[in-house]
Order: structure tokens, then C-alpha cells, then sequence
């Protein structure tokens, strides 16, 4: 292997992390930071359960497009695509344990009132 070659796959190393990263930040901490600071309902579990699927379906997708395995159709964006699952994930799980966390945030309330 000469030098241009190394240099080739180095490249597309490159650009590969590049987008990972990327796609990365917009569908796994952006709906779990932004969500969590401005909705009052969301939970530490839809963060949670929101930074794992958009973790793993960013890497999966990245990585299959990358060996030619496509599996959204043509022109839809893989970190906007896990971006909608992730928020999708991250209200859908929120809803489902808010009642739980109900108890705990209305006593902080109580007592951050005086």
C-alpha cells in the first residue's frame, strides 16, 4: 500500500467521522439539552431513552450507508432522520414517566416557594 492510498482511506476516515459527529450531536444531546431545559415535563428517562436511540440509530445508519446497505430511501438525511426519532422518544418516554416524577418535583417546587 503506497502512501496516496493510506492517504485516500484516511480521507474518507475523516469525512466519515465527520458526519458521525455531527448527526451525532443534532439527534442525541440537542433534544435531550434543549427539551430538557425549555419543557417542564420532561424526564431524565426520555433524556436517557433520547440519547440512546439517537445514538445507536445515527451509528447504525452511518454505518450501513457507508458498506452499501441502504435502508432509508434516497435523500432522507440520516442525523435529521435520528433527530426526529430521538425527539419522538425522548416526549413519547417523558409522557410515560412524568407521573412518576410528579411527587418528587412537586415537593422541590413546594420547597423552593417557601
Amino acid at each position: 500500500m503506497n502512501l496516496s492510498e493510506v492517504l485516500k482511506k484516511m480521507d474518507s476516515l475523516v469525512a466519515l467521522l465527520g458526519v458521525f459527529g455531527g448527526g451525532t450531536f443534532a439527534s442525541t444531546v440537542f433534544p435531550a439539552v434543549v427539551l430538557g431545559l425549555i419543557w417542564k415535563k420532561a424526564t431524565k428517562q426520555g433524556a436517557i431513552a433520547s440519547i440512546a436511540v439517537g445514538l445507536s440509530m445515527n451509528f447504525i445508519l452511518e454505518i450501513s450507508q457507508k458498506y452499501g446497505i441502504t435502508i432509508l430511501p434516497e435523500g432522507v438525511i440520516i442525523g435529521a432522520f435520528s433527530l426526529a426519532c430521538s425527539i419522538i422518544i425522548f416526549v413519547t418516554v417523558s409522557h410515560l414517566t412524568y407521573k412518576a416524577n410528579a411527587v418528587v418535583d412537586k415537593k422541590v417546587l413546594d420547597a423552593m416557594a417557601g
